[in-house]
């Protein structure tokens, strides 16, 4: 029980209840007497379920005692599966983000860790690297968060893949980390890690098997030895920001006031060349294997039937005995940051996927 005074009202005989707590106090430890007439209350347990997006608004509201809901609260009443399954994990992993010290409680209340799975979802979707090892990372912003929670939206369509991906690149370690009472010294440094995380995924770059947890450890305490070299760097090689049209540069240690595009962007390539690359090279800890999509018959029979037999695009009928005559490709191309999965996996017309690819190549600076 929270510090404070605890009125239980007046008495059959007129004598006035209350309970005076000067520190928050567990349970166990309180006064016999304040614990019978705690036990002796009626206590009511309310469970909503199948609320509207209308109805969450409200339920939201009346359990902020009328606050106005703020923007994280205002995108989770959405009934989509991403939201659904983000704000499980909000319920679920709140104190576990805070003991590994990568939010503040500040951080985690109403509904903001659900806005960081978010963004860290969407960073890992967008995330871009080209064949030349170009890399631009992307951010969140509001709209792109409010375009993701859109039932049917490509987040939403891979949202147990992305769930999964979360659960073993990241929260099992955030588990370790709270078990071994470690921390990073700043807290951003778990984006860099995510980050980290997701460019390997995309690069199929992994840590030489057998993987136990020992090496992730092992991998997490390395990370953190770099993270404290680029810190201590004092050359001024970063753009930080852009004062009336001139950048402003500052040190490593700078860039982590802020998680914009170019911010992480400049963190991620130093990274990758300071310390993915070198691992790799030395095929002591990293290991980079090849990966190729296998398109079975059964992957194009789960893809014909998801689709119920018409392409995504034109909305064109798929014959089943010309199956053959249509590529199976992916929605959002892996050159762009589309994942290679099979929820990515569609089945379209040959002329309409010629001329996405080509609208595509002629936005994308990154390709050519």
């Amino acid at each position: 029980l929270a510090k404070g005074t605890y009125d239980y009202g007046v008495t059959d005989q007129g004598k006035h209840i209350f309970f005076e707590l000067e520190e928050d106090t567990f349970f166990k430890d309180l006064d016999k007497d304040f614990r019978e007439i705690i036990l002796e209350q009626k206590v009511s347990i309310n469970v909503y379920f199948g609320l509207s997006k209308i109805m969450r608004k409200k339920l939201f509201k009346k359990l902020n005692d009328g606050i106005p809901l703020n923007d994280p609260e205002k995108r989770n009443c959405e009934e989509s599966d991403i939201c659904s399954k983000i704000r499980e994990l909000d319920l679920q992993y709140s104190d576990l983000f805070q003991s590994a010290g990568v939010l503040t409680p500040a951080g985690t209340e109403r509904w903001k860790l659900s806005e960081h799975i978010a963004k860290l979802i969407f960073a890992k979707r967008n995330i871009v690297v080209s064949d030349s090892n170009t890399i631009a990372v992307k951010w969140a912003s509001s709209r792109d968060i409010d375009s993701d929670y859109v039932a049917g939206s490509t987040a939403d369509i891979g949202i147990d893949y992305e769930i999964k991906f979360l659960e073993t690149n990241f929260i099992k370690l955030l588990k370790i980390f709270k078990r071994e009472n470690f921390k990073f010294l700043e807290k951003n440094v778990w984006t860099d890690y995510w980050l980290v995380k997701c460019y390997m995924d995309k690069k199929d770059i992994r840590l030489i098997h057998p993987v136990s947890q020992e090496k992730e450890i092992e991998f997490a305490k390395m990370f953190a030895e770099k993270s404290l070299e680029f810190m201590a760097d004092n050359s001024k090689d970063y753009t930080l920001k852009y004062t009336k049209g001139k950048p402003v540069y500052g040190n490593f240690e700078q860039l982590y006031t802020k998680n914009r595009d170019d911010v992480l962007t400049q963190r991620l390539e130093r990274w990758v060349s300071e310390f993915i690359n070198p691992l790799v090279k030395e095929e002591k800890t990293l290991v980079q294997v090849t990966k190729r999509t296998v398109i079975t018959r059964k992957v194009r029979a789960d893809v014909f039937m998801k689709q119920e037999g018409k392409t995504t695009i034109s909305g064109k009928e798929i014959h089943p005995l010309k199956l053959h005559e249509h590529d199976v490709d992916h929605r959002e191309a892996l050159r762009n940051g589309g994942a290679d999965e099979k929820y990515n996996l569609f089945y379209e017309n040959p002329s309409d996927n010629r001329k996405k690819s080509a609208k595509k190549d002629d936005i994308n600076p990154l390709v050519g």
